[in-house]
């Protein structure tokens, strides 16, 4: 039985000069047939899209972000359904993988969760605007 898996687990890693980061992880096993999460490869697209040709970037834009089946997107682009497939599956696991080694999306969350727990320590309405401004 041929078995693929990807892994988003939460641990607390030390990373140089000190820093912790919470890495969110779970284990999948995708049997043949089996899509990969949507939503974790919709997050991390906005981060490591550039990495990606044209094409997979088209085919996972449409996928996740038009929510077009892969018999759509097959019509739209001219390729068999299979290949669309191929095509979103490959380029969701080298989204998983550069996630995997520059981890900038669980760093992205990082930053996020001391935005939040800076606002709620904060009163000044100015600072609260100014931190809110760090999240675009």
């Amino acid at each position: 039985m041929h078995m693929h898996f990807f892994i988003y687990l939460e641990k607390s890693v030390d990373i140089e000069r000190g820093f912790r980061y919470n890495f969110i992880c779970k284990v999948k096993f995708l049997n043949r047939g089996e899509s990969m999460d949507k939503l974790y490869i919709a997050d991390l697209y906005p981060f490591y899209k550039n990495l990606l040709t044209d094409k997979q970037q088209e085919v996972v834009y449409m996928h996740c972000f038009e929510d077009l089946s892969l018999g759509e997107i097959s019509e739209l682009l001219k390729i068999s359904r299979q290949g669309v497939y191929d095509l979103f599956k490959r380029s969701g696991h080298l989204l998983l993988e550069y996630e995997e080694k520059l981890h900038l999306y669980n760093r992205y969350l990082f930053r996020m969760k001391k935005i939040d727990k800076i606002k709620e320590l904060l009163d000044d309405e100015d600072i609260l605007n100014e931190l809110e401004s760090l999240r675009d």
